[in-house]
């Protein structure tokens, strides 16, 4: 019994040590705060551009330096690294990356998206809901109340009206015209 008592003695011991020797977990808002540090924070990926990604919590953005390449526009993740400056920004210059949730790990409504768009531009998406009309390279999908509508561009788009679908591609947004689009849609 008494080795039982000193092991778990031992086990919170190490515990206690290791959460005094953890990064801080830090609020992309408050990275400025850290730089020259080692931060865990967290965000959506929004933007990929070679050993570079751009992430997004919030109104806040950072790019984030990393050798692992294999995440996707909308994925959330959980990053530990140093806080750093290039080319005037302040970056994250990754040491380890978790993926937290999958960018398809969850399937939106119409109305949900309509509501939450900040968090879901540029990202990519999953929307259930119905095709409305359907042309050469792009159709409507709505919701079942036809009270919300966005275009999915998308070839060959031979769809029954009404036929309910999921549709996933990126979500994007065209400032001259004013309106949200699905690009580089898969149907389902």
């Amino acid at each position: 019994m008494k080795y039982v008592i000193l092991a778990i003695a031992g086990i919170a011991f190490l515990y206690g040590v290791s959460q005094l020797y953890s990064p801080p977990h830090v609020d992309l808002s408050n990275i400025w705060k850290y730089e020259g540090k080692e931060i865990i924070t967290e965000g959506k990926i929004i933007n990929k551009i070679g050993s570079m990604f751009e992430i997004r919590n919030g109104n806040y953005t950072c790019y984030v330096y990393s050798w692992k390449k294999d995440f996707s526009y909308g994925d959330f993740v959980k990053i530990r690294g140093n806080v750093g400056e290039k080319n005037g920004m302040l970056v994250i210059y990754a040491n380890e990356i978790k993926l937290l949730k999958k960018w398809d790990g969850e399937t939106l409504t119409l109305p949900y998206l309509a509501e939450n768009f900040i968090d879901y531009i540029d990202c990519n998406v999953s929307i259930v809901g119905h095709v409305y009309a359907s042309y050469t390279d792009y159709f409507y999908l709505i919701d079942e109340y036809n009270e919300y509508r966005i275009k999915v561009y998308y070839e060959n788009s031979s769809f029954e009206k009404f036929q309910k679908v999921v549709v996933k591609g990126r979500l994007r947004y065209n400032s001259h015209r004013m309106e949200f689009y699905i690009e580089g849609a898969n149907v389902e």
